[in-house]
């Protein structure tokens, strides 16, 4: 994980991530919420990280760069 925040909102930690927990993403990283407690992991993202093309060239989509706005205090 390269940053995360919290949203001063719901609470909810915003962070991003190369791991693969909801088994939707297994070459990228995607932007994930989740409570502060461990509880409802949503992945917030959907790119598809690095694939291979039929001619075998590869394409990579990442996340990123991302920016995350919360409503202030």
């Amino acid at each position: 994980m390269s940053w995360g925040v919290q949203d001063k909102v719901t609470g909810a930690v915003v962070f991003e991530g190369s791991c693969d927990p909801l088994h939707a993403n297994p070459y990228g990283e995607q932007v994930f919420a989740m409570s502060r407690d461990g509880h409802g992991l949503r992945q917030l993202t959907d790119a598809a990280g690095f694939t291979e093309n039929p001619d075998g060239s590869i394409r990579v989509e990442l996340a990123g760069p991302f920016a995350y706005s919360a409503r202030p205090d």
